[in-house]
């Protein structure tokens, strides 16, 4: 994501060089802060302290050649330097997903009074560079659908959108509507794991299945998934909604240490509405729901829905990738 200013821009006499993790990480906590306060949640303000944190402990820097998803020092990017101060800053995170290495652009930021200085897109000229030089399959990043500047930089720079998603998020006790009449609600049954696997391939496309494959393996029933979700004590519960003994879609509830549980929906298209309206106002004043609840999900699908429920939108964002095959 790219900040853009309508400030005047100024001479740029700085340099451009690799993020030096001891050096650079609390001048890069304090931009991501300041570039993205209006847009910071409980998850972004926790990644900045655990940044904060970090750059003050000893012997990190062997974790910084651990490349998982969950690892910050993992994390590789460059830096705009002007005086002696980082006034930008680009992110590298690596994913392996299924023997394919990708690189995801992250935290692209830079302070207002340095913007439409052409540092957003040296930026990420260095990052192209290193990835072209990397063996990493593609390289993908995530923009706001409303940042028109980003788009067009990273458009020219060869990116293609694969995706537009909505992540949505609501209170509980903001939620409202009534179940459907006609339907059945009932736990989901092994029975029904084919269909819902079909409709969460194309809720939830392979395309994108690395950015999602953490949570989507503790969906799938079986004994090794169970044994995986309470070693790793993730609870998981699962809604089928039915019409007589027709099955409409599911919806799963995932419990989550971030800032919100996770929502999944897979459910045929033409039956969002009522699978939803079926599901969604039974965590209403359910103790055992009491955090925020989000859904990822296509930005084109359940919008009237959602909002009728009482979900509001959190970001909106498009996704976009260059592949070298």
């Amino acid at each position: 994501m790219v900040v853009t200013s309508n400030s005047k821009p100024k001479t740029l006499t700085g340099l451009l060089r690799p993020f030096d993790f001891y050096r650079d990480l609390p001048a890069v906590a304090d931009l991501i802060e300041s570039c993205f306060s209006l847009t910071l949640d409980s998850d972004g303000r926790r990644y900045i302290r655990k940044m904060r944190i970090e750059a003050q402990r000893s012997g990190s820097r062997n974790w910084s050649k651990q490349p998982t998803r969950s690892d910050l020092f993992s994390i590789s990017g460059y830096v705009w330097e002007e005086d002696g101060q980082v006034v930008g800053n680009l992110s590298l995170v690596p994913f392996l997903y299924k023997r394919k290495r990708i690189y995801l652009i992250a935290n692209v930021a830079v302070k207002p009074e340095y913007r439409r200085c052409g540092i957003a897109k040296s930026l990420t000229d260095a990052a192209l560079e290193k990835w072209h030089q990397s063996r990493s399959d593609a390289i993908w990043l995530q923009v706001r659908d409303d940042n028109k500047a980003a788009q067009d930089l990273y458009l020219k720079k060869g990116f293609k959108i694969q995706a537009r998603r909505i992540n949505w998020v609501v209170n509980p006790q903001d939620l409202h509507g009534k179940a459907s009449e006609g339907l059945r609600v009932t736990f989901r049954r092994i029975n029904h794991w084919s269909y819902h696997r079909m409709w969460l391939d194309i809720a939830y496309p392979e395309n994108l299945r690395w950015h999602f494959k953490n949570d989507l393996e503790v969906i799938s029933p079986g004994f090794g998934r169970l044994y995986s979700r309470l070693i790793n004590e993730s609870v998981v519960l699962h809604w089928s909604v039915l019409r007589r003994d027709e099955i409409l879609g599911i919806v799963s509830w995932q419990r989550s240490s971030r800032y919100s549980d996770h929502l999944w929906l897979a459910s045929r298209f033409d039956y969002e509405d009522e699978v939803l309206s079926a599901v969604i106002p039974r965590f209403h004043n359910d103790p055992r729901f009491s955090r925020p609840i989000s859904l990822n999900y296509p930005d084109d699908r359940a919008v009237e829905a959602l909002s009728n429920l009482g979900f509001e939108i959190k970001t909106n964002l498009i996704w976009m990738e260059i592949n070298k095959r």
